[in-house]
């Protein structure tokens, strides 16, 4: 076990539907942790704009976004919002490149938390959770076509940098246990 750590920031990356708001919901109901979403500010100019929040709408949008203003600029939103947080355990949820974890990866409290899990168990929360508009009539080629994506490919790099990978292909129990084990790791216990 390490020695007790200040703080947690956890960078949570992964496949879509692997788990990562899954195991953000859980981090934040035991160990108080406060969560803050990549894709936030995207969805947040995409109702501006009143376009439709789709996954495609918002991965055309970072691009536009990240090619005009800098590669690091979804970093430096969550970069500010990591700063102001008072929680010990703060989790930066949907990193899709490597450039996103900017000026986070580098703070000593940083650990990187990869999630995967089998492609046809993935679909099939994406399709049952229906966070994006047309998520729900989905169908599995279009699944595997968004998978080829620029981000979710670039999200594949961050797998080789991540402190630990959690395979979610089990049970509920065993994959809380695996981010217990993980928090048990980096921050230790009291």
């Amino acid at each position: 076990m390490s020695a007790l750590r200040s703080r947690l920031i956890i960078g949570l990356a992964g496949s879509i539907g692997a788990g990562k708001w899954t195991a953000a919901a859980y981090l934040e109901r035991r160990y108080g942790a406060e969560t803050f979403l990549f894709s936030n500010p995207l969805r947040k100019v995409l109702e501006t704009l009143q376009m439709e929040v789709t996954r495609s709408n918002m991965q055309e949008l970072s691009s536009v976004l990240r090619q005009a203003y800098g590669q690091d600029l979804l970093s430096g939103v969550a970069k500010r919002a990591i700063d102001a947080s008072h929680r010990r355990v703060v989790v930066i949820d949907g990193a899709r490149r490597v450039s996103d974890l900017e000026g986070i990866a580098s703070d000593e409290n940083f650990r990187l938390l990869y999630i995967d899990a089998d492609l046809r168990t993935r679909y099939e929360r994406v399709v049952r959770r229906a966070q994006n508009r047309g998520d729900s009539e989905k169908s599995f080629e279009d699944f595997c076509n968004e998978e080829n994506g620029e981000a979710e490919s670039a999200t594949k790099n961050l797998k080789e940098n991540a402190h630990t990978v959690i395979h979610n292909d089990s049970g509920e129990a065993e994959f809380y246990a695996a981010i217990d084990a993980f928090v048990a790791k980096h921050l230790g216990t009291p």
